[in-house]
């Protein structure tokens, strides 16, 4: 969302925003991955754990809007939901960021998931976007 000269990111699971500034990327969320140290921290506290690099060895991602088997709105007989502390295992609390905008060095916002991210670097991602706005003549 821009509000004024604010950019406010919400970010859940495995998506990304990141910002161009004078053709260098910069993030605007942070990747919610299992293995990341507090997000495996949080998943171990709330009785879950992260095996070959996935939440209980199943879900790439720690935090989502869905997922409701790791959630205490699931079934209540599932083993995690008496052994953490109450939180969800794969929570739907986003990370939220603001980031004010240099107008004259700004020049455009990329967001997409874990199949453009896991594919290519923040940077190929904005290089890419300047070829593609070049080819067409519009220019940052």
């Amino acid at each position: 969302m821009i509000v004024g000269d604010r950019i406010i990111c919400c970010n859940i699971g495995d998506s990304r925003a990141i910002l161009s500034r004078k053709k260098k990327p910069i993030s605007l969320s942070k990747d919610h991955k299992p293995t990341d140290p507090s997000e495996k921290e949080r998943i171990q506290n709330a009785g879950g754990k992260v095996e070959a690099d996935r939440v209980n060895g199943n879900l790439a991602t720690s935090r989502s809007f869905g997922d409701f088997k790791f959630k205490v709105i699931g079934n209540q007989t599932d083993s995690f939901k008496t052994q953490g502390n109450g939180e969800d295992i794969v929570t739907s609390k986003p990370d939220i960021r603001i980031h004010t905008i240099d107008w004259s060095q700004d020049e455009f916002i990329v967001i997409g998931c874990d199949g453009l991210f896991d594919s290519l670097s923040n940077l190929e991602i904005v290089r890419f976007v300047h070829e593609g706005l070049s080819e067409y003549e519009i220019g940052c």
